[in-house]
């Protein structure tokens, strides 16, 4: 009786412990040129940052600003209960 209450107990403590997964989504602004080209124009969107208002709609509430010549970050959102932003720098 023991060894099939502890089995029982053992398996609980397995089943309780298992983690739950959490989706993270990672962010670059990338500027990087291959070759000597000329770009194409830009559409009006592609003027604007539109990282911050992606940031926002994956329901991180904290202002992002992030500079017109600032190509050093990385943000990740880990969506969880509550969704949470950790931003990197690369220097």
């Amino acid at each position: 009786m023991t060894k099939r209450l502890g089995f029982y107990f053992l398996l609980l403590s397995a089943f309780l412990s298992t983690a739950t997964a959490q989706s993270t989504i990672f962010i670059v602004r990338h500027a990087e040129k291959a070759d000597a080209t000329k770009d194409p124009d830009l559409s009006e969107a592609g003027r604007g940052d539109t990282i911050p208002d992606s940031i926002k709609a994956l329901g991180i509430s904290d202002p992002i600003n992030i500079a017109e010549n600032d190509y050093d970050n990385l943000f990740a959102v880990v969506l969880d209960q509550k969704p949470h932003l950790i931003r990197l720098h690369y220097r």
